[in-house]
Formats: structure tokens, sequence, C-alpha cells
């Protein structure tokens, strides 16, 4: 469920960061080499296309030149932030990580407030593997600036790596707040659904990516699936009524009815199904916990109506 890369900002006035994809997986770390495989029409094998040395070459110089002309306006301009987050950016892009750092590091300590050079040490530390770093950079980033919803996306995405899906969909819901029109954030958030099988409200949030970024054809793709995995779920409805209505006190039934309520979107059925396992149970743990969940949901989406 991969969707897209990370940037180093150099522009606090861009109106959003490109982000890391929300995969289960670290995505693998690319050179400025790049590879295209392709398949042979005759042997089938795996052909590697190099891009020409001079083209190498000429990006090398670029980013050579980039990086001394940093340097010159850090000379001149020693205590701008932005120059050093400049040269920040002109070492990563070389792989120079330890002074990227460095270039990072001496612009905060020149404005501790200063945004951009959280929200690049963060990118750093994650593609490092120094998560807690990481999410502490992007958490600084959103503290000092509450509508800095790249770094929200950024977390999620953390989180959603650890499996913490629950903390993953309250960071795309605060970046979605920062830009209720946000494409990245409305896909992200309906993976992490997807995730957890609230297949309507996945299906809601790729629509909604779909919605302001109609060239997505992955986020097409998710809902689609996620769409056909909730009319299966509905369909089973109707089986499972008709055999609790044979077994009336069963749990095990009524929990599975409740639940698939629940995962497509029926959420007052799911509501009065959980209070008649209540009082049958009036203790069942997963009960109470659920039907303190839907009644939370519930009074959100009276509110926001």
């Amino acid at each position: 469920m991969a969707i897209i890369k990370s940037s180093d900002s150099n522009n606090e006035g861009k109106k959003k960061p490109v982000v890391k994809p929300v995969v289960k997986k670290d995505v693998a770390k690319t050179s400025s080499l790049v590879k295209n495989k392709t398949k042979s029409s005759v042997a089938k094998s795996k052909v590697i296309k190099k891009k020409p040395i001079i083209v190498l070459n000429h990006q090398k110089q670029a980013i050579d030149q980039a990086i001394e002309n940093a340097k010159e306006s850090v000379k001149i301009n020693y205590k701008d932030p932005f120059a050093h987050n400049s040269l920040g950016v002109a070492y990563k892009n070389k792989e120079m990580i330890k002074e990227a750092i460095e270039a990072y590091t001496k612009a905060i300590e020149i404005d501790e407030n200063f945004i951009l050079g959280y929200y690049n040490l963060g990118i750093i530390y994650k593609e490092q593997g120094n998560i807690e770093q990481a999410i502490e950079a992007y958490a600084k980033a959103a503290k000092i600036n509450p509508a800095f919803g790249g770094a929200y996306i950024n977390l999620g995405n953390i989180y959603f790596s650890q499996n913490k899906t629950d903390k993953a969909i309250k960071a795309y819901k605060k970046a979605l707040k920062v830009d209720n029109e946000d494409a990245i954030a409305y896909k992200n958030l309906g993976v992490a659904y997807l995730a957890l099988n609230r297949l309507d409200k996945s299906v809601e949030a790729f629509e909604d990516a779909v919605k302001y970024e109609p060239s997505d054809q992955e986020s097409q793709k998710y809902m689609g699936i996620a769409h056909r995995k909730r009319m299966r779920l509905r369909a089973s409805i109707q089986e499972i009524y008709e055999s609790i209505a044979l077994n009336p006190a069963d749990l095990e039934l009524r929990k599975k009815l409740a639940d698939v309520y629940f995962k497509t979107g029926f959420l007052e059925n799911s509501l009065e199904e959980y209070k008649v396992i209540l009082k049958i149970s009036p203790s069942d743990a997963d009960a109470l916990q659920r039907l303190e969940l839907i009644e939370l949901e519930l009074n959100e989406k009276e509110t926001s109506n």
C-alpha cells in the first residue's frame, strides 16, 4: 500500500511537504542512479538500463555546485537558519548524512522554532531507523506550528509502520484539520482504516482522496478493494441474522453480527446488538469497549453534521 516518498523541505512557504509512504515495511533507499527494469520480449530476462555516464556526471557536478553555493550563502548569512537548512538539503542530496544533520541542527540552534529544521531532521532520522528521534522531531514541528500538516502525515506514517494504527489515524485526521482537501492524508487514512477492516471508513477516505486527486490510480484501486470487501460482509448479514433467530442467546453469533455491522458502517445496528450482548453478559470487556467506541463515533458524526 505504497503512497509517496518524502523530500527535504527548503521553503517554509510550501503548501505541504511530500511525505513518506504508508507501508508496513521501510521503503528502500534510492541513490542518484536510477535503475529501470524491463522484461526482454525474447528471453524474458531482466535488463537494467542505466543513465549515460555524461548525465550522471552532470548530476554530480550540479549537487557539488549546490553544496558550494550553500556554503557561500552560510558564510554571508551565518545567522540565517534558512541558509543552514539549504546547506543541509544539499548535503543530504549527496548522501552526506552526518553533515546534513549538523546543518539542520545549526539552523535550530539559531532559531529554536525553525520548523523546517525539525521536519528535515525527522526525515533523516526515519530513513536511518532512529524512529524515536524522528517522532520527536515531527512532534516538535507540529507543536511549533499546528498548521504544518506534513508533520502530522509523516508522524502518522511512522505510527502505521509500528502497527500503531489508531495513533496513525489520529495523526492523519489532524493533517486534514489543517487542509481538508489533502489527497495524501485521505489516502493514508484510507489505508489505515483498511488495515483495521473499517471498510466503511476506508471507502469514504479513498473517495475523498480520488475527489481531490482524480488521477491517483492507487487510491482508486484500494477503494475498489475496500468496497468489494464491504459488499461481501454486508451480504453475510442476512445469513447471520437468520442463525441468531434460531439461537437468540448465542453470544458468538451476536458478536459476529455486531462486528459486521460495525465494519460496514451500520453503527446504529451495531450499537443495538452490543447492548443486547451486554444484557446477556454484562461484564463482556470487548463489548463494553466497542460500545464506547461506537457511541463516540456517533457523537462525532452528529457534531460534524
